[in-house]
């Protein structure tokens, strides 16, 4: 039993895995690459072989003759019985054994399938797709070239990470949306504040809003909610002291713990770090970092689950409180069935339910198993 039984939780956290993996792949980029579906049933296979192996492991483990007291009195012929128990469960222990070798063979034969697979999938996919053609350079563009060529701006970064940016003399900068990457770049009347959406950068930070006098930043990865972040970029004027829109678009007065105890986030003893009800998204503070305050999410260290958003030092605490409140809500938001991550439609804390559409579709039948599972929840 000692030798059998962690093989048994190996065999278990390897389907895990290649469930998980293949969860991820499924409906990715991936499928449009020729051949992946060979790929794709491969890994499947690997979970077949490693799910069959782990059951003869679990027969061998039953057939195992463990040791132990009988009713009654002890037999006169124990020994005997103990010998013959033992000469029983051995060629049964030895035919698992083989049929979970046998398995176990097979899955290390498609996971080596599945490596070449994928690197051959890649790699004729990167040497057939045709190099994209020189981007051209806007106007925009243009009018900064120009400028800095001539000596009149200057380029500057506000950190490391930051896109740069091109000043004039008068402190505006020139901006306007690049079709080619999709990035858009805005900049307030009086040129303090700034806010771009830059769907390209490599550390995956599509979202930046950026002070003046005083320095502060707010930054946002892709798979943040839209709801949050717009919520922050829509109160952006009045911060600015341009309130003709408030009666619209309030800007929230509550306090951190007042918006996590309406919505029944756990707070730190100090209100230091608050907790989402699913244990799935934290917002914390560090008085030590440069990132004073800060929003993660992560449902199982899954794919695709995973954003993050940041506050610098000197962030207005009304704008952070703004963030939280959306974030925080319970209210429900639309997203297309197929956007939302593997791993988040099967949460218990999750409820989806189809807006569109009359007939009976995977959508419909997904709300009402949740539904489903509310309901007997509250009645236990």
């Amino acid at each position: 039993m000692r030798r059998i039984a962690p093989l048994i939780s190996k065999t278990h956290d390897l389907v895990g895995k290649s469930i998980l993996q293949l969860s991820a792949l499924d409906g990715s980029q991936y499928t449009a690459v020729p051949g992946s579906r060979a790929s794709l049933d491969a890994l499947c296979s690997v979970v077949s072989s490693v799910s069959l192996a782990g059951i003869d492991l679990a027969h061998a483990l039953a057939a195992s003759p463990l040791d132990g007291a009988s009713f009654g009195e002890p037999a006169d012929n124990e020994d005997g019985i103990r010998q013959a128990r033992h000469a029983h469960a051995l060629p049964v222990m030895a035919d698992h054994l083989h049929n979970a070798t046998q398995q176990l063979e097979l899955c290390a034969t498609a996971c080596r399938y599945v490596a070449s697979g994928f690197d051959r999938d890649l790699t004729s996919t990167a040497q057939n797709t045709q190099p994209a053609p020189p981007q051209k350079v806007s106007p925009t563009q243009q009018q900064a070239l120009t400028a800095l060529a001539t000596g009149g701006a200057r380029l500057r970064a506000a950190n490391n990470y930051a896109t740069p940016r091109v000043y004039v003399p008068d402190g505006s900068r020139p901006t306007g949306h690049d079709p080619t990457r999709g990035h858009v770049a805005l900049d307030s009347p009086d040129h303090s504040l700034t806010v771009d959406f830059e769907p390209t950068r490599v550390d995956g930070i599509w979202w930046t809003i950026a002070h003046h006098q005083p320095y502060w930043e707010a930054r946002f990865t892709r798979q943040t909610p839209i709801e949050a972040i717009a919520a922050v970029t829509q109160v952006l004027p009045q911060l600015l002291g341009d309130h003709r829109h408030a009666d619209r678009i309030p800007l929230s007065t509550s306090s951190l713990a007042d918006i996590a105890h309406l919505n029944g986030w756990a707070a730190s003893p100090h209100g230091e770090a608050f907790t989402s009800p699913d244990g799935q998204c934290t917002l914390r503070r560090d008085a030590d970092s440069d990132a004073a305050w800060s929003a993660a999410h992560g449902v199982y260290d899954g794919f695709d689950t995973h954003w993050n958003a940041t506050f610098t030092q000197d962030t207005p605490d009304r704008l952070i409180a703004q963030f939280f409140a959306h974030l925080a809500s319970t209210l429900p938001v639309e997203r297309r069935y197929g956007d939302i991550p593997y791993l988040v439609r099967d949460l218990d804390d999750a409820l989806i339910t189809p807006v569109r559409g009359a007939t009976v579709n995977p959508q419909v039948h997904h709300a009402a198993a949740q539904a489903g599972r509310a309901h007997h929840a509250h009645r236990r």
